[in-house]
């Protein structure tokens, strides 16, 4: 048993109650036991000046797609500088598609502690490219369906009149004409989607997923309509899709945030919903039990210090970006010591990577 004590707020994350302050969370056998339960027998972390949170999770980042052409040596140390940022910064738990790079994924994920849901053909998690679809070519997922499918519609205005003009369908009405949307699909960044394409999604009981930062740096000229999606009764999770453009799942809720606000005028869309969706909402889509602070829950946890007096959910997301003061993914500790060896470790990769890839252009 693991008892978090005297935790001087906790973000549950439950609309319910959503701040708790000066309470104790007990873990037991990698799930959250009760809070409020002074139980000492077993392993005592204070937390005194600690905000203490469900982890968040990356839902969708391509984190091969910009190492694919490197030698193998330096491939794996920029992905090992990917999950170890990604760590440092709050994620406990990351969703990529992984080919060429996989099996060494999964070995730095056991070093360090963090959790992959690797997409591939040995995986319960398949990535669906968009223009295998348009191009008949289903032989990889045919065989699968009972598996969760991830496709990725991310398309320019250009692009999408395309497809349009191509099948007389928009992209949402095309994959679900191929009989591949059902509970099990995931649409990522759909930002060119109709309402029409939305009521589709709503009774096939597909799920989206948003990366606000890239549509936004990539110039994909719209944004997926967060609020007509939800609105629409659609489940949705938020992911950063390009690890060069971001890692860091804080930044990302604040892009979601100010440009929800802005394109829909509505300021009562807050910090909460933001981070449900960057934490419990994106678990659910994958079938995790984690993402709030509450009995029987997978402790998937992080500790942080803003150093304010103030401490509340606008502060966290606006203004912190790591490094955690610990983590917890499953119950398993990875304390501040911790955290600091990976932070040395990343300016070490972040310095070797910079001379050697210097000297290879």
């Amino acid at each position: 048993m693991i008892l978090l004590k005297d935790c001087r707020l906790i973000v549950t994350l439950d609309y319910g109650k959503p701040l708790l302050r000066n309470e104790d969370i007990l873990i037991e056998n990698g799930f959250i036991a009760g809070i409020g339960i002074r139980d000492k027998s077993g392993e005592v972390i204070s937390c005194n000046n600690l905000i203490v949170m469900p982890a968040l999770i990356n839902s969708f980042v391509r984190l091969e797609d910009p190492i694919k052409e490197l030698r193998k040596e330096l491939a794996v140390k920029s992905l090992k500088l990917f999950l170890v940022s990604s760590l440092i910064s709050g994620v406990s738990t990351i969703f990529s598609p992984l080919s060429r790079l996989r099996e060494d994924a999964l070995g730095i994920i056991k070093e360090i502690g963090l959790r992959l849901i690797p997409a591939g053909c040995n995986s319960q998690v398949v990535l669906i490219k968009f223009k295998d679809l348009l191009h008949n070519n289903t032989e990889s997922f045919r065989c699968r369906e009972e598996c969760l499918k991830v496709i990725d519609v991310a398309l320019t205005r250009r692009e999408l009149f395309k497809v349009k003009n191509t099948t007389g369908l928009f992209p949402i009405e095309f994959i679900d004409e191929k009989g591949v949307m059902d509970e099990n699909t995931i649409i990522v960044s759909p930002s060119w989607i109709t309402n029409r394409e939305i009521a589709l999604l709503a009774e096939r009981r597909a799920k989206v997923i948003v990366c606000p930062g890239i549509e936004m740096y990539s110039g994909l000229g719209s944004f997926t309509p967060l609020k007509d999606i939800l609105e629409g009764g659609v489940k949705v999770g938020l992911g950063t899709y390009d690890p060069l453009f971001n890692l860091n799942m804080f930044e990302e809720a604040k892009l979601l945030l100010m440009y929800y606000r802005y394109n829909y005028w509505d300021m009562l869309w807050d910090e909460l919903k933001t981070l449900r969706l960057a934490s419990l909402e994106g678990y659910r889509l994958f079938g995790i039990n984690s993402g709030m602070i509450k009995e029987g829950m997978v402790a998937n946890l992080i500790g942080i210090d803003i150093g304010s007096t103030l401490a509340d959910l606008r502060e966290i997301v606006n203004t912190f970006r790591g490094p955690v003061s610990f983590m917890m993914v499953v119950g398993n500790v990875i304390s501040g010591d911790e955290i600091s060896k990976f932070i040395l470790e990343k300016r070490i990769l972040t310095q070797e990577l910079n001379n050697r890839l210097d000297l290879t252009q």
